[in-house]
């Protein structure tokens, strides 16, 4: 891949990303202002308006996530992928995940 196509790939990544966090915004502001009303009456009526759509946040985010998911998958075999994907727990966040035991 040139160098070019390179930033590009990232460039988009980052946009994705960036629409992954507006998503997860969203459904904060969405909790914030939405079902604690007492707080919402310092923000502008029409931020609340806004604020009671985050709920769209939820599959925005899955959808993005599940896109970001198979684009990673790209050109792998399922054990590569596999290893790609759990390799980041490293043995003691498996002990954890198996055991049950929660960090506090």
């Amino acid at each position: 891949m040139a160098a070019g196509q390179q930033m590009q790939a990232k460039q988009r990544f980052a946009a994705i990303d960036l629409l992954r966090i507006l998503a997860a915004a969203a459904v904060m502001a969405f909790h914030h202002l939405f079902y604690y009303r007492s707080y919402a009456a310092a923000f502008a009526p029409d931020i609340q308006t806004a604020a009671s759509y985050g709920y769209l946040g939820v599959p925005l985010f899955f959808m993005i996530s599940g896109y970001v998911i198979t684009q990673s998958a790209t050109g792998r075999t399922r054990g590569q992928f596999a290893f790609a994907r759990f390799r980041p727990r490293g043995p003691c966040g498996w002990a954890k995940a198996v055991t049950g035991i929660r960090q506090r």
